[in-house]
């Protein structure tokens, strides 16, 4: 017959640390990162930093099309290469803000899919919190940094 082992022979075996069985770790802590409340959280959060974003952003593509237009009712007024390199400079403007919607936009799909199958799966992984941490960040960054630019684009133009 062979001798049974005990759970803490068991555990010394498998783990190969010399830790009682008291003091073992959570599993959520052995294998993963972040709880349910952190990707919960983040859930809810960059839909409403998207938001946020998508008003500012609005309000500048609204400022720079009211320029356009006034640019080109003024067009016979003005001489043609002034006309031009405002043109260029507004439509310039208009494609950065697009750019920038469009990478926002990017992290906000990348982080809400990621909390999404973190709660969805329980992948409490490295990956999956970085990842959200990382788009939870940007957008955060974003709504500091949008409206200050947008402040020094359109309103010092004027």
């Amino acid at each position: 017959m062979a001798r049974e082992r005990s759970e803490w022979q068991n555990y010394v075996i498998v783990r190969r640390t010399p830790v009682a069985p008291e003091r073992w770790p959570a599993r959520s802590r052995i294998h993963g990162m972040g709880t349910e409340a952190f990707y919960a959280t983040a859930a809810q959060v960059l839909p409403t930093l998207l938001i946020a974003l998508s008003v500012e952003i609005a309000f500048v593509m609204q400022a720079r099309f009211r320029e356009v237009e006034e640019l080109h009712r003024s067009a016979q007024e003005d001489e043609e290469p002034t006309y031009r390199r405002r043109l260029n400079a507004l439509s310039d403007s208009v494609v950065g803000w697009f750019r920038a919607a469009v990478v926002l936009a990017g992290a906000f799909l990348f982080g809400e899919l990621l909390a999404f199958l973190a709660l969805g799966f329980r992948w409490f992984t490295v990956v999956a919190f970085v990842g959200v941490a990382l788009s939870v960040v940007t957008m955060s960054v974003a709504v500091l940094v949008v409206p200050l630019r947008r402040f020094i684009d359109v309103e010092m133009d004027n």
